[in-house]
């Protein structure tokens, strides 16, 4: 069956976009949200809470430049809160909507958890069943520890990555620091990332980043899709929002409606 392998920009590209996107285009997309803030539903407040995730020209659609927003506290994401904007010749000509405020997220009193990342990473494996064949090898560190790289471990066809978030549940009323794992195993053909709770290890939430073409399978299957903006809903599919394709293939791509993703809770 064909399969479509998608690029989420609420999920998996946190740490792939911003390595693509220069510090040039980083200032030039936050000065532009600053002056447009208010028309975009943005705080002084939100300012400080908010990070530039992506940020590109895209000349095919007539040099416009696609802002990506990531909501983040102390500087660690927050799982499918990105808002996405477009603008031309520095007027604001799209927006996806404002980004829900968080209730819980000033209520958190510590940003170190628990669990390591390689103990987050065999959680991840045992619940997609998997078996590593290598011990987890740390290859690459970076912001501030949070985004951490490892091997393949023997089961994955690309180096296994982990990254800390806030994953917010019972609708922002709580929220929990978690580790997202991104795997790729060798047995088939799925993208995961499995988000383990940073202080039990219970996974909180797994995402197929590949599509299969039946709908009717999807359907069966009680998948989520998954939209920028809008929370997990359990056997729902979300209505499209504006978005503009991101990640490896940010810089080539014209502005279209975001594609989904196979979820699980």
């Amino acid at each position: 069956m064909r399969k479509i392998y998608l690029s989420i920009i609420t999920l998996c590209t946190f740490y792939v976009s911003t390595a693509q996107t220069s510090e040039a285009d980083k200032n030039a997309a936050l000065q532009l949200v600053i002056s447009h803030r208010a028309a975009l539903g943005i705080s002084a407040e939100d300012l400080g809470n908010i990070a530039i995730s992506s940020s590109y020209i895209d000349k095919s659609a007539g040099s416009i430049r696609i802002v990506y927003l990531q909501k983040s506290y102390q500087g660690i994401p927050v799982h499918n809160k990105i808002q996405s904007m477009a603008f031309k010749d520095d007027r604001l000509i799209a927006n996806s909507g404002r980004m829900e405020d968080i209730p819980a997220i000033s209520k958190v009193s510590s940003i170190v958890p628990a669990l390591s990342a390689e103990s987050a990473i065999h959680a991840a494996l045992s619940n997609r069943h998997l078996v590593a064949t290598q011990p987890a090898i740390l290859l690459n560190s970076k912001d501030n520890g949070h985004t951490l790289e490892f091997n393949n471990m023997g089961i994955s066809r690309e180096n296994i990555t982990t990254q800390l978030m806030w994953v917010p549940t019972d609708n922002g009323q709580n929220i929990n620091l978690a580790w997202q794992v991104y795997i790729v195993p060798t047995t088939s053909s799925d993208y995961w990332l499995v988000r383990i709770d940073g202080n039990t290890g219970n996974t909180l939430g797994v995402t197929n980043l590949t599509v299969y073409d039946s709908w009717d399978k999807a359907k069966e299957s009680r998948s989520n899709y998954i939209y920028p903006n809008v929370a997990d809903q359990t056997n729902a599919v979300a209505p499209a929002l504006f978005d503009f394709m991101s990640s490896r293939s940010a810089k080539t791509s014209s502005p279209s409606i975001v594609n989904g993703a196979v979820t699980s809770l």
